[in-house]
């Protein structure tokens, strides 16, 4: 498991930063999903695993399993996760068979290794009352792939209950989380560089929210769902969020969010929001489906916390509709604002409105770029300056289409019949002219990259084909001669 690590991590490295650079400089942006010294401490760690650590075990867990021994014998499995957890050494592969496991007591992760369950909807560890914690990790390095983490609907205490906390260079392939009663996934302390890829986050409070006053740097998700939980009365559902932060530190940076479906965040509380955030810093939003909720995303910059604006935001070719309020809102009080934003290659429709902007008391809008989008449908607005920004700042959303040829519906724009451009803003703080005539970015649909080997294989059978059909003519050309 170690020597796949360090090969893969080397790949990894190598393929994603060759990607990202080239996605991202041509915006003037930067970013790395795992910083040069994180970088350098994963390689040299799963070096050391692969040369000290070839002895690595496997170890076995099942639902007919006793807690006896060391786990290693498949036909002689144990009972439970965290028995055999104990059993294991940094760097060994634990296996679950398919089965419920009643987990009254948090597993904690202190070791690096690898859970892997024998499929993601039939291995599931549920949280029964006792613990309000499934699961902690407390150590760098672990990975888990293909199972369930669940509370069980009857916890003593559901509204507290949280599925995991994760802890540095983690990841989670392919894990469910579900009927949390506040988070699928608690970040706390000072966390760097965790990952979730193919992951379900269904009907929980939060599915992944990092703690009030904590910090979370290089988080990543792939390919994920995101499921509100509809049911809640007196409080928000979100699928990724950050909240009620009071300290400077407490801050969610580099964060990177593709393909991933946010669906259904709607409940009886005020504010519910695929993604909602309160403190960030470096993020790129990517390809990602925002359905059915009463917001897609939601940026507020309260007047606590860090000092700074929310900056180097990039929204990038994202889907946006059916949000009964907003599919996406900014906001920000007193001496809080907003730099470095860029939203392209978005569409926004039939939410009730686009895109939503708003301040109390003051704040900077700088370098706010809304270019290249759609907005088509929406029932209020397009988009909606709710108020005049300060010191005559303004908002670029030149060459946007707005649903007909003729450009939006605002009193500067005579004849426009498209997505209305409204608030008390809308004359001052934004500036719409020259728009498009018709859908943007189109013909920007990204073709997969097939890299040098296959452009190479590619041409082989170009030249191939090509081969066969001058043969097949010369046959041809040499039986008319005869």
């Amino acid at each position: 498991m170690q020597i796949k690590l360090f090969f893969l991590s080397i790949i990894y490295t190598l393929a994603s930063e060759n990607y990202k650079i080239k996605k991202i400089i041509y915006k003037n942006y930067f970013f790395m999903l795992i910083s040069k010294s994180t970088l350098k401490s994963i390689l040299i760690a799963s070096f050391c695993s692969a040369v000290f650590n070839i002895s690595a075990q496997d170890r076995y867990v099942a639902v007919s399993g006793t807690d006896i021994g060391d786990c290693s014998d498949p036909m002689n499995s144990c009972a439970s996760l965290a028995y055999a957890i104990g059993q294991s050494d940094p760097g060994d592969d634990i296996y679950i068979s398919d089965g419920v496991y009643a987990v009254s007591v948090m597993v904690v992760v202190d070791k690096s290794v690898t859970v892997t369950g024998q499929s993601q909807l039939n291995t599931i560890l549920e949280l029964q009352t006792g613990s309000n914690t499934l699961m902690e990790v407390t150590t760098g390095g672990v990975e888990l792939n293909a199972f369930t983490l669940r509370v069980n609907p009857g916890h003593g205490d559901f509204a507290n209950t949280n599925l995991l906390n994760p802890y540095d260079n983690f990841l989670a392939n392919h894990i469910t989380f579900q009927g949390a009663g506040f988070d699928g996934v608690r970040s706390t302390g000072v966390r760097m560089n965790m990952m979730f890829e193919n992951c379900s986050f269904i009907q929980n409070r939060n599915g992944f929210r990092v703690a009030s006053d904590a910090s979370a740097d290089e988080v990543t998700f792939n390919n994920c769902l995101f499921e509100g939980n509809t049911n809640l009365i007196g409080s928000g559902t979100f699928g990724i969020s950050n909240s009620n932060e009071t300290v400077s530190s407490a801050k969610l940076s580099n964060l990177i969010v593709q393909g991933c479906e946010f669906i259904n965040f709607t409940s009886a509380a005020a504010t519910n929001s695929g993604m909602y955030f309160e403190n960030v810093d470096s993020i790129y939003i990517n390809r990602n489906h925002f359905v059915n909720s009463q917001r897609g995303i939601t940026f507020v910059k309260f007047n606590r916390g860090d000092p700074d604006n929310m900056e180097n935001i990039i929204i990038d070719s994202n889907l946006f509709e059916n949000n009964s309020a907003f599919g996406i809102t900014m906001f920000s009080f007193t001496n809080h604002g907003y730099n470095n934003v860029s939203l392209s290659c978005n569409t926004f429709m039939n939410n009730e409105v686009g895109f939503r902007t708003g301040l109390s008391g003051g704040g900077d809008w700088v370098d706010f770029h809304i270019n290249n989008n759609n907005f088509l449908g929406n029932i209020s607005q397009g988009i909606l300056m709710s108020n005049v920004l300060l010191n005559n700042q303004v908002i670029d959303a030149t060459n946007n289409f707005w649903g007909s040829s003729n450009g939006p519906t605002h009193s500067s724009n005579p004849g426009g019949t498209g997505d209305v451009i409204g608030g008390a803003g809308s004359d001052d703080s934004i500036v719409f002219i020259p728009f498009l005539s018709r859908r943007a970015c189109v013909s920007e649909t990204p073709i997969p990259a097939i890299g040098e080997w296959g452009l190479l294989i590619l041409t082989l059978l170009i030249l191939t084909v090509a081969i066969i059909g001058i043969k097949q003519n010369e046959n041809i050309m040499g039986l008319e001669k005869n």
